[in-house]
């Protein structure tokens, strides 16, 4: 099994790239992201570097329709391929072939696009999709496309509904990414992305306060543990 979601911040215009695998690494999916320009994820089927092409053809201005066209013609694909691509505007598309049958699922909207292949990804994408529409109120997308992540796991068959390797990458305006995280070889892949999130968060905030009072913030480790302790007596 491998999953993943594109999403695009209504909000903020940031555009987030997920994905998880019951496989020890994630080195089928190939993925490139460009700030302010889209992303680009294939799972099977084309050849090495036609993921650089298509962001390529995003920058300049090709349409979606035209892009897959291109990508599907000729020797660049096999017969059993599967990719998808978001623009920074939020349109998307995606590209499955259909010698790949019920063992692939796809799935687009305005800000968003959802693939997966493997047992049930017609339940897990729906269930993924879902879990990010729903999650519209979060304004941090790297936490919302972990949740939904785990909302497509959470649904995958028993044998599948384990996260081996995992990856999160977030990109706003700058030319490198805000968040860029990647597990492998884990019993557990994206409850480890979610505990880094979290940890980054807890950093986040020290930051924020001191540079709002850099004279009299306290160390970060004397922070974290305050700030952990403040949530622990909160949930309790």
């Amino acid at each position: 099994m491998i999953t993943t979601l594109l999403g695009r911040c209504e909000s903020t215009n940031r555009i987030a790239v997920g994905t998880v695998s019951d496989e020890p690494i994630l080195g089928k999916s190939r993925t490139i992201v460009r700030a302010q320009i889209g992303a680009v994820v294939i799972h099977s089927g084309l050849t090495l570097g036609s993921e650089v092409l298509a962001l390529n053809l995003l920058d300049m201005g090709y349409s979606l329709a035209n892009i897959v066209s291109q990508m599907t013609e000729g020797t660049i694909t096999s017969h059993c391929h599967q990719f998808a691509l978001i623009k920074a505007n939020g349109m998307s598309q995606t590209s499955t072939s259909k010698t790949l049958g019920a063992n692939a699922y796809e799935l687009t909207g305005t800000n968003y696009a959802a693939i997966s292949i493997g047992d049930g990804s017609a339940d897990m994408v729906k269930a993924m999709v879902g879990s990010y529409i729903e999650g519209v109120s979060e304004t941090r997308l790297e936490y919302r496309l972990a949740t939904a992540l785990a909302a497509a796991v959470g649904t995958a068959p028993i044998a599948s509904r384990v996260s081996h390797s995992a990856s999160l990458a977030v990109y706003g305006a700058a030319p490198y990414p805000e968040v860029d995280m990647r597990v492998d070889l884990s019993d557990d892949a994206l409850d480890q992305i979610r505990i880094i999130l979290h940890e980054q968060h807890l950093m986040d905030l020290y930051f924020a306060e001191r540079r709002r009072n850099p004279k009299s913030t306290e160390f970060s480790d004397h922070f974290i543990a305050r700030m952990k302790l403040e949530r622990t007596k909160g949930s309790s």
